[in-house]
């Protein structure tokens, strides 16, 4: 993986083959090893699988990686599954399966397709033994988006009210997330003014680790979801109506959202922070957990046009001053007003 991001950043072709060499010869010892039942119950092929899935994440190639990437996450899931209940009895496991939950998360959101009943049960147990916190607290939070749109998908959910009541209490339990964020000190960030200096709007917000700031962009981009949702589900002839309650609430969801891309905005990495050359590993995380987030907030409908604009250009900087060919392509695309995410998730893990 770090061939492919070294040859990625130097437009190095010849590395990018060695590196998909040990990447396939990862895959045949990896395959070997979860076939045999002792080794398979290991920790140890459960993160080997877990490595293989972020290797994905840094091909060019957005839309072959996309498939292999989701291949890896679904034997993820096969492998936790069969582990069930002791993958919690370590700390690595439960780390672990806190990641396998995130990564199946995101696959079924883009899926349209519910949670396994295993993770549920899992996550179940982990919230009886009192394991909980902002992490668990968002992932609960999208298990709530994954039923809401396999519902639509599968045709249980087709009363209007009924889909807005529902994003509605998702998007409450978004903002309560929020506000216990605010409070908890490995998430709270510092609002700081803006000193003229590759800043979108009149604040940045500095948070105290590239987790954090993770966390708080996938609530933003949740509280994105559940406000579209919303204003799309909503009869036109009322939201024509000055003063009805229809065009009230996509008021409030129009500032809503346009609120949540300027914070987006104003958390992505500072390039000029970026220069200083301090730990270009974690740089480059936070680029690439930068992107879904930007683009989200480049492509929402409800957020204004400068808004969006401030977007675009901060994912086109990151992209082409540190040679993050994905945030390049992604920025591409919001030029070309192609709003599909398809293939971001796998750059999002929470």
């Amino acid at each position: 993986m770090a061939l492919a991001s070294f040859a990625n950043e130097l437009g190095w072709q010849h590395l990018s083959g060695l590196a998909l060499q040990h990447y396939n010869r990862a895959i045949c010892q990896t395959q070997k090893a979860i076939q045999d039942p002792k080794s398979a119950d290991a920790d140890d092929a459960l993160a080997a699988v877990l490595l293989l899935s972020s290797f994905e994440t840094v091909s060019t190639d957005v839309a072959f990686c996309t498939k292999n990437w989701t291949l890896h996450v679904r034997g993820t899931c096969a492998l936790s599954r069969a582990r069930g209940a002791t993958l919690l009895d370590t700390a690595f496991g439960r780390k672990m399966f806190m990641q396998v939950v995130g990564s199946v998360q995101v696959d079924c959101i883009q899926s349209r397709t519910r949670l396994p009943e295993p993770l549920q049960a899992v996550m179940k147990l982990m919230a009886d033994s009192h394991l909980s916190g902002p992490r668990q607290g968002l992932q609960r939070i999208v298990g709530g988006l994954i039923n809401l749109r396999a519902s639509v998908a599968e045709g249980e959910s087709t009363q209007a009210s009924e889909v807005i009541d529902v994003a509605m209490r998702l998007d409450k339990e978004a903002q309560l997330l929020e506000s216990s964020m605010h409070m908890h000190p490995e998430y709270r960030y510092t609002v700081l003014q803006a000193d003229g200096i590759d800043t979108c709007g009149e604040t940045r917000h500095l948070y105290p680790s590239t987790s954090a700031t993770l966390i708080w962009n996938s609530v933003r981009m949740l509280r994105i979801v559940f406000n579209d949702v919303v204003v799309s589900q909503l009869s036109e002839s009322e939201v024509q109506v000055d003063g009805s309650a229809a065009a009230l609430r996509v008021c409030k969801a129009r500032a809503t959202v346009s609120r949540i891309c300027l914070e987006i905005c104003e958390s992505a990495p500072r390039a000029a922070v970026l220069d200083t050359g301090h730990d270009a590993f974690d740089h480059v995380a936070a680029i690439n957990f930068s992107i879904w987030p930007l683009f989200k907030a480049g492509s929402a409908a409800l957020a204004p046009a400068v808004v969006r604009d401030r977007a675009l250009a901060k994912l086109t900087e990151l992209g082409h001053r540190h040679h993050v060919q994905r945030a390049c392509i992604a920025a591409e695309q919001l030029k070309r007003r192609d709003h599909d995410d398809v293939w971001m998730h796998i750059n999002h893990m929470f």
